[in-house]
C-alpha cells in the first residue's frame, strides 16, 4: 500500500505539482478529475499547520494498532486486511509529513475534499475493522427484568427463605 500511495503521489507531483501550467486534469467532467492539492492539516484539512503533532498522534495510533493486532490469538484474514489497509495509509501519509511538511491530495470528488489512495485505505481498513469488531462481538440488548447475575466469584448467601 505505501509503495503504491507513493508512486501515485510522485507521478502527481512531478505532472501536475509545483511549477507545473495544469494543476488538475478533468476525468468525467467536473465531478471527478484529477487535482494536486497540497494537505497542511488532517482529514477536512483539521489541525492544519499543525504537522509535528499529525505525525505524532500517527504513530501513536500505529503504536496502538500494533498493540492491538498482537494481542490477537488467530487473527482472521480480513482482520489482516484491515489492520494492514490502516497502517499501510497511515504510513504512506506520515511519508509526506516527513519529506514534504504536507501530505499531496489529488483524487477530487464533486464538493468532497481532495484525498489520495493512502486516506481510501485508511477508510476502508477502519470501516472493514469495525464491522469485525462488530461481528466479532456484537452488542447485546440489556436484560429485561430485575433478575441478579451472579458470577462464579461472588458468593451466594442462603437465607434460609
Amino acid at each position: 500500500m505505501v509503495v503504491l500511495d507513493q508512486a501515485s503521489k510522485a507521478i502527481v507531483l512531478t505532472t501536475l505539482g509545483p511549477g507545473h501550467a495544469d494543476r488538475d486534469v478533468a476525468l468525467i467532467g467536473s465531478a471527478v478529475a484529477i487535482e494536486y492539492a497540497e494537505n497542511r492539516g488532517a482529514a477536512f484539512g483539521l489541525l492544519g499547520g499543525q504537522n509535528v503533532l499529525l505525525a505524532v498522534m500517527a504513530v501513536a495510533v500505529l503504536v496502538g494498532l500494533a498493540a492491538f493486532y498482537w494481542r490477537q490469538r488467530a487473527p482472521s484474514r480480513w482482520l489482516v486486511g484491515a489492520v494492514g489497509l490502516i497502517v499501510g495509509g497511515a504510513l504512506g501519509n506520515l511519508v509526506d509529513r516527513v519529506r514534504l511538511g504536507y501530505v499531496v491530495d489529488f483524487v477530487a470528488i464533486g464538493p468532497w475534499p481532495n484525498f489520495n489512495l493512502a486516506d481510501s485505505a485508511i477508510t476502508v481498513g477502519v470501516v472493514s475493522l469495525t464491522v469485525l469488531m462488530l461481528v466479532a462481538d456484537p452488542p447485546r440488548p440489556p436484560q429485561s427484568g430485575a433478575r441478579r447475575e451472579t458470577g462464579a466469584d461472588t458468593p451466594v448467601r442462603d437465607t434460609g427463605a
